[in-house]
């Protein structure tokens, strides 16, 4: 803008010069040229890279490391920043809020990965952020099910390193295994008394990951995105055996869990007898039944954040 500035009035000064006071062409190119080389400083190069150098250095001592000198300016001039709070201004902890089975909702109390909280009925207004009445997992074979399904199809492990736990794995699986811990169940012994046989990892194209379990014979079990499960599933598990599953009525409850803030897994299973051939790839709309719908880190409960954080949690965009 400057330069665009100076070469505009070098030029209006040439133009006066020719017009009004009848002056030589050639005598005012020289003077509009002359004009133009004086206003802009020698020094002027020097001093903008010098600024540039302390805002680096002002921003080196608050741990921000800058690659571009003009990087500076561009930071200088923002009001505003939306960043990846995952891992930045929170621990990247993932915390089970929600179970939605075939019976109702289930709701978790506890934040972060401290198998620290207790298994409630859901309330009556599904918008409160209240816990209903506190339930022993002997009593919901149903629930008890969904969780060892979450535990068996599941990478992640639950471990005490320093007065402190951590999740090895990805922090949405560690959720799982957190819930399930604070139901009673024991990661390690219920996978060794269902050992793996077979895995099929997670994958973008395919949205979810599969493994093949001893659990009342071979099964096979599949967590991922409740759309792409919604697609193979045509049964429902309840506590009184499997049903025909009506997709309107998931897709709602998909609906009610999304709006509420939260992130939604879906579980299914299958006989390892109904795959096709010998093939443990999992097909669709045959023998697979739906488990039921987990949902980590609420509006109510978001991820923790540091304790050198001092930004407000209201601050956070879903």
């Amino acid at each position: 803008m400057l330069a665009i500035f100076i070469l505009a009035a070098a030029a209006i000064t040439a133009a006066i010069g020719v017009v009004v006071h009848d002056e030589p062409v050639s005598a005012m190119f020289m003077a509009a040229v002359g004009l133009a080389v004086a206003a802009i400083p020698e020094g002027l190069p020097a001093i903008v890279t010098i600024t540039l150098a302390l805002g680096v250095q002002v921003m080196a001592k608050r741990n921000a490391i800058i690659r571009r000198l003009p990087a500076v300016e561009t930071l200088g001039s923002i009001s505003t920043i939306f960043s990846d709070k995952t891992g930045t201004l929170t621990r990247n902890e993932m915390t089970t809020q929600a179970i939605w089975l075939a019976e109702g909702e289930y709701r978790l109390s506890g934040i972060g990965f401290a198998p620290e909280g207790k298994l409630h009925e859901a309330p009556q207004d599904p918008e409160s952020a209240e816990h209903g009445d506190e339930i022993r997992l002997d009593d919901h074979p149903a629930l008890a099910h969904f969780l060892k399904v979450g535990t068996l199809c599941n990478d992640a492990e639950l471990a005490q390193e320093e007065e402190r736990w951590v999740i090895h794995g990805d922090p949405t699986e560690g959720a799982l295994v957190v819930a399930a811990a604070k139901g009673g169940l024991d990661t390690h012994q219920l996978r060794d008394e269902h050992p793996r046989q077979d895995a099929i990892p997670f994958e973008s194209e395919r949205k979810y990951m599969a493994t093949l379990n001893e659990l009342d014979g071979k099964r096979l079990l599949v967590k991922g995105a409740p759309d792409r499960l919604l697609e193979m599933c045509h049964k429902v598990r309840t506590a009184d055996g499997d049903q025909e599953l009506d997709p309107a009525e998931w897709e709602e409850r998909i609906h009610a869990l999304s709006s509420r803030g939260l992130r939604v897994l879906a579980l299914a299973e299958k006989d390892a007898d109904a795959l096709s051939g010998n093939s443990t790839m999992p097909t669709r709309k045959k023998g697979w039944c739906c488990s039921a719908w987990s949902a980590c880190s609420t509006r109510r409960a978001k991820p923790p954040l540091k304790p050198s954080s001092s930004v407000s949690r209201r601050g956070f965009a879903r």
